[in-house]
């Protein structure tokens, strides 16, 4: 019996890793990772530029993993919660309280 997104019950398939992923090391399976995150087997850009500035963009974040210096500080805002924060709610406020959370 499969389950709503068409797997089949307990087994988890984790897209397309290699075969012998219960056998590498966790070192191989960070850098299988990093190299899929730097290079998307299933990303369609618009266009050469688009993912020229993907490529520049995400090895930053590569090298920033790596504890490497990159050749800009890469920045990512958490600005998921600033409508609650702006409207003076807090983030359990907003779990748990749908209302307030709708009208922030």
């Amino acid at each position: 019996m499969g389950t709503i997104l068409g797997g089949s019950g307990n087994v988890r398939k984790l897209g397309n890793l290699p075969e012998n992923w219960a056998q590498i090391t966790p070192e191989q399976k960070r850098e299988y990772r990093l190299n899929n995150f730097l290079n998307p087997p299933n990303a369609n850009f618009v266009n050469k530029a688009a993912e020229e500035g993907y490529k520049i963009r995400a090895q930053r974040l590569v090298d920033v993993y790596n504890c490497v210096e990159p050749d800009r500080i890469p920045i990512n805002l958490p600005v998921g919660n600033l409508p609650y924060t702006l409207y003076g709610i807090t983030l359990r406020t907003a779990m748990y309280d749908y209302e307030q959370a709708v009208k922030a």
